[in-house]
């Protein structure tokens, strides 16, 4: 995790751990529960490890549960870690909050293969986050000029569709983040919800409009 830390990388590390605990399950069954706690332990603090390495242990290792199998191990090793009062014995069934948009966020949404949030927000922007570790993917996709009211990925995960207040919706790449096109027109009043059709070849969107959906 150090040195994941320290190249940025930490977004591999669920995915990596996921990986060792699934291989040692049988034959080594301890590392592979230290696996799977190191995948809570980084949901949980990758984002602050992002910033600095070594809040892997002065922030990390301090604020995990009692209970934490990393804690167990690798504490007693460490005894100058600060002491918290009234620490959690168990890690939460909340494991992480993304923070990123200045306002409300209206709707989200899993690409396909789950391993990507989209989310659009009433600052007018959407945006793309790792959804192992919260981190944000890229730049804020802006085209909107009035708040996104609804998110959808494409079947194959490649394009995403927004819709919003100021009456459109706007197509994009989920990987470069770039705009596909100009902004779609039809409804006359804001869009409520937008959808792909299974072979993504189509998408429905309705609205507060007389027509409702188009």
């Amino acid at each position: 995790m150090e040195v994941l830390s320290f190249l940025q990388r930490m977004n591999s590390a669920p995915r990596i751990l996921a990986g060792i605990a699934k291989w040692m399950k049988d034959g080594f069954p301890e590392t592979s529960a230290l696996a799977k706690d190191a995948i809570k332990f980084v949901r949980m603090f990758g984002g602050m490890m992002m910033q600095s390495t070594p809040h892997l242990y002065i922030s990390g290792l301090a604020l995990a549960p009692v209970n934490s199998v990393l804690v167990k191990n690798f504490v007693p090793k460490y005894t100058k870690l600060a002491q918290i009062a009234g620490q959690d014995e168990d890690w939460p069934t909340h494991q992480m909050t993304i923070n990123g948009h200045r306002s409300i966020v209206s709707s989200v949404a899993f690409s396909p293969d789950g391993k990507r949030i989209a989310s659009g927000s009433w600052d007018n922007t959407i945006c793309l986050w790792d959804a192992e570790t919260g981190f944000q993917l890229g730049s804020a996709l802006k085209g909107h000029t009035l708040n996104v009211t609804s998110v959808a990925f494409s079947p194959d995960g490649k394009r995403i569709a927004s819709g919003s207040k100021d009456k459109t919706i706007c197509l994009w790449d989920a990987e470069t983040g770039l705009q596909l096109g100009s902004p779609l027109q039809g409804h006359t009043s804001y869009v409520s919800s937008v959808a792909f059709s299974p072979d993504g070849k189509k998408i429905a969107s309705a609205g507060q409009s007389p027509s409702r959906a188009h």
